[in-house]
């Protein structure tokens, strides 16, 4: 989430300071969504902008999916300290089956997830 903060700071350090910043980044957040370029007037910013946008994308994506309290990634860490033993027990033996199922099954679900801290960075954007 550090890298992914440090991407929007620069985004918006290219929207207040560069000529025809804000329509660059706007073009990088329209262009990841599948809506093309917004305006005509192409600056040499878009291809600076949409890497940084990128950056900014993956690190929350990566980020909110190491959060998800299903073993091995990070978030069970946090969650199975505060299971009793016994419940632990049992967390640390089916919690790989939780992975292949949010693998296989979950692509609707961890765009749910990762959709409102994704939003939240986006309306840090628009909002400047």
């Amino acid at each position: 989430f550090l890298i992914a903060s440090v991407a929007v700071f620069l985004l918006i350090a290219i929207m207040l300071i560069a000529p025809g910043g804000r329509e660059a980044v706007y073009n990088a957040m329209s262009f990841k969504f599948g809506q093309g370029f917004l305006f005509a007037n192409q600056s040499s910013l878009v291809p600076l902008a949409l890497l940084l946008y990128e950056l900014m994308f993956i690190n929350v994506l990566l980020g909110v999916f190491n959060l998800i309290p299903v073993p091995p990634l990070d978030g069970s860490h946090v969650f199975r300290h505060l299971l009793s033993d016994r419940v632990r027990d049992i967390y640390d033996r089916i919690g790989i089956l939780g992975l292949f199922a949010l693998v296989f099954f979950g692509g609707n679900l961890l765009w749910r997830l990762m959709a409102p801290v994704v939003n939240l960075f986006n309306a840090v954007l628009t909002s400047i």
